[in-house]
């Protein structure tokens, strides 16, 4: 009865790490959309003096989305890593950068998901006038 108790707590904790992971991937995603905006409100708005005082600050909110979309990825890998159910191998070292590789690869993939997800929802919404 305990060890059926200790798995369970097992994968409580390897969904929270993989929970946590998802939601790093959609904040990038999230990042990269915002990045995109913003940059195209800068290339519209330059030359028109009515907005010419707010470009300093939308060029330091895309700093600060520039910097989390590509950060995102790597903390969601890393805590993907971190959830996986077999034990770290010290001996093994070219198994485990196969290991932190797929992870990696994972996260952008599903970072790459949200994001065609977020432009999909976009356009449909714009479509139907929200």
């Amino acid at each position: 009865m305990a060890t059926a108790h200790q798995s369970l707590g097992l994968r409580k904790r390897r969904l929270g790490w993989f929970v946590i992971s998802v939601v790093l991937m959609f904040a990038s995603a999230y990042a990269v959309g915002r990045w995109l905006g913003i940059i195209g409100t800068i290339g519209g708005w330059i030359g028109l003096p009515q907005h010419e005082a707010q470009i300093p600050e939308l060029r330091v909110q895309a700093g600060i989305w520039e910097t989390v979309a590509p950060t995102s990825p790597f903390l969601a890998a890393v805590f993907f890593w971190t959830g996986r159910q077999r034990a770290f191998n010290r001996d093994d070292l070219s198994g485990f950068v196969f290991e932190c590789g797929v992870c990696l690869a994972v996260s952008i993939l599903g970072t790459l998901v949200f994001l065609l997800s977020l432009f999909v929802l976009e356009m449909l919404l714009y479509k139907l006038g929200w």
